[in-house]
């Protein structure tokens, strides 16, 4: 049996919504099936950028050993929200964090992150570097930022740094 079989779902980079797909693996173990060759040049370079992402996460903070559930979402279930984190809870200096809408008819939630230093200051940045909020761990815990995501069906990735780098 190929190794290929043997991925949950079998997400295909030619598929129909795939940046829903590599967005949600970022809290597995990311792997994109299907052939490139088929990829538009815009598509293929916006794997690129979130293959340079993941990759640039992993590097500053060890995202890859470290996977918790996102405070207040669940499991992924039709008519919910879901989210991960991947906080590096040994040095406390950040990680990432995925939400995902699974056709709830709320567009907002409120994202709250555990496993950070409480004092302190982090920036939410979304993958294209825009700082989202600026709070003390402990304010990422107990007050959270914001989140809107307007499509029926969508996802946003951010990096959580300390807001000195």
């Amino acid at each position: 049996m190929p190794a290929t079989a043997l991925v949950i779902g079998n997400p295909q980079m030619q598929d129909k919504g795939w940046e829903t797909h590599i967005k949600s693996i970022a809290g597995a173990l990311p792997i994109m099936l299907g052939d490139p060759r088929k990829l538009t040049e815009s598509d293929l370079k916006t794997y690129r950028g979130y293959a340079d992402w993941l990759q640039l996460m992993e590097s500053k903070y060890s995202i890859m050993s470290y996977r918790q559930d996102l405070p207040g979402f669940g499991e992924p279930m039709e008519g919910m929200w879901d989210g991960f984190q991947r906080i590096n809870t040994e040095t406390k200096g950040g990680g990432i964090i995925g939400v995902f809408r699974h056709g709830s008819v709320e567009t907002k939630r409120t994202v709250t992150v555990n496993w950070l230093d409480p004092i302190k200051i982090y920036q939410v940045k979304s993958i294209d570097g825009k700082v989202v909020a600026t709070l003390t761990g402990n304010e990422l815990k107990s007050t959270g930022f914001p989140l809107s995501l307007e499509d029926l069906y969508s996802g946003e990735l951010f990096e959580i740094c300390d807001s000195k780098q």
